[in-house]
């Protein structure tokens, strides 16, 4: 099946009323991760990752993969232990999708679900975590903006091992670091801080810590290396 033969897949589950809009955000964004890792299948993801990225608190993405799973969209392992990021599968994924889609690819929808599903009622979605955006700037003495006050709630939410260093993000640290990296990338190093349980034994700066440790990843990408066990930054 390819890539959009899944997609028409989903659309014919969303207009049977089976799968919500929620739902299908989180599909989408897997969908979005495969591509981006060349159609790699399976892949890993944190959870706090894409709560991020989704607005969306835990339990909310525990519920809505259980769903997918329901109706054979996708297969996951969650992790065993906090350090394991859990392991995402798409069904009916085949080796093909890569090189299909940089080609025109078949317009036909797929005839059915590999398996009948059950009706479910809907719910509205309750988020907790307010989506964080790259500021434009802020000046020395203002109140702190809302984005930033976002982004310390999601520190505190998310990662609240790196909130613990003596020396936290400020304002100005905030809007660098958005400057210079993805948003995807300083979150997921974020989260890898707090994981690290050292972290606030052999480091200082938040800000510091943050940056190094993504300029080592981005040299372990140049040079095609598996990533080093955390370091001490400050």
């Amino acid at each position: 099946m390819n890539y959009i033969e899944m997609i028409n897949q989903y659309w014919q589950l969303r207009e049977q009323g089976i799968l919500t809009g929620a739902e299908g955000d989180l599909y989408m964004y897997l969908l979005h991760m495969s591509n981006k890792l060349g159609w790699k299948n399976p892949f890993n993801q944190s959870n706090a990752l894409i709560c991020a990225i989704l607005t969306i608190s835990e339990p909310t993405l525990i519920r809505h993969r259980n769903t997918l799973k329901q109706v054979s969209l996708i297969n996951f392992e969650s992790g065993k232990s906090i350090k394991k990021n859990t392991q995402y599968y798409l069904n009916n994924l085949s080796s093909s999708v890569s090189s299909g889609v940089s080609r025109p690819v078949s317009s036909s929808v797929s005839s059915g679900v590999s398996r009948p599903v059950r009706q479910r009622k809907t719910k509205p979605n309750k988020t907790t975590t307010p989506p964080i955006v790259p500021p434009t700037g802020g000046s020395e003495g203002s109140p702190p903006n809302e984005k930033f006050l976002n982004f310390k709630k999601w520190i505190s939410e998310n990662a609240p091992r790196v909130e613990q260093l003596k020396q936290p993000f400020t304002e100005n640290e905030y809007t660098k670091i958005f400057e210079k990296w993805k948003r995807d990338e300083v979150l997921t190093v974020l989260a890898e801080m707090h994981n690290y349980k050292p972290l606030t034994k052999k480091n200082i700066s938040a800000y510091l810590t943050a940056d190094n440790w993504l300029k080592r990843r981005k040299n372990d990408e140049k040079t095609n290396e598996q990533p080093k066990k955390p370091y001490v930054t400050d």
